[in-house]
């Protein structure tokens, strides 16, 4: 889904194309601004290597959920 180039890791350029799909274009017609992408990656990307493998994805997946049903409660 995310993983666009199917190399197994999802880096800037990914996210960008799925996220440009998936929530269209703001409305001045830009996909969707390069700093929150890379502030994503940032906050994911635990070895430093500029992607996000499937083990942080899974991680990060992780988390979201666990904050979810925290906040339920």
């Amino acid at each position: 889904m995310f993983d666009v180039d199917h190399d197994h890791l999802i880096c800037a350029s990914d996210l960008k194309k799925a996220f440009t799909f998936y929530f269209g274009r703001d409305a001045q017609n830009n996909a969707t601004d390069d700093t929150v992408i890379e502030r994503l990656i940032m906050e994911v990307d635990y070895n430093g290597d500029g992607r996000i493998s499937f083990e942080e994805f899974k991680e990060m997946m992780t988390l979201a959920s666990t904050e979810y049903d925290n906040s339920s409660l």
